[in-house]
Parts: structure tokens; C-alpha cells; sequence
């Protein structure tokens, strides 16, 4: 049995700064709160993002998918 990979929270940032700018030309932010043991992120929306009616949009179709695809390890990502 193969021994699981624990993501770390930089790993994850040095993903996130590739598409970060894109959601800070509209106020907004993203910070990653955690990853659990489970290799769950665990992301919380800053700014702008927080309130904005297009969030789910963005991090279903933007946020989520671009990391799973980049960090196949990841399970899933959680928005608190």
C-alpha cells in the first residue's frame, strides 16, 4: 500500500498565485485555511469575493477545477 501524500498549504498558495491576480482585479481574495488530513483544502473567500453572487461560479468552474486538475491529490475542496 502506498503511503498518502500530505498536501501542504504553500503548495497549494503556489498554485493559487497563477489565477490569485485574476481574483484580485475584482476586490476580492482567496485564503487557504487549511488542508486536513484528508487532503481536504479548506479555502475562505476575502473581499469582494466573499459577498459576490458569482462565487460559485468562479470556484466551481475556476478555483476547483484548476486545482484538482493541477493537484490530483487533493479529495476535495471545501469554501468556509
Amino acid at each position: 500500500m502506498s503511503k498518502k501524500t500530505k498536501i501542504t498549504i504553500q503548495e497549494v498558495n503556489s498554485y493559487l498565485d497563477a489565477i490569485r491576480p485574476h481574483i484580485q482585479n475584482d476586490g476580492g481574495d482567496i485564503e487557504v485555511v487549511d488542508v486536513n488530513e484528508n487532503n481536504e483544502v479548506i479555502i475562505k473567500w476575502l473581499g469582494a469575493c466573499a459577498v459576490c453572487d458569482k462565487r460559485e461560479l468562479t470556484f466551481k468552474y475556476g478555483v476547483k477545477n484548476y486545482l484538482i486538475e493541477n493537484m490530483p491529490e487533493i479529495k476535495d475542496i471545501i469554501q468556509i
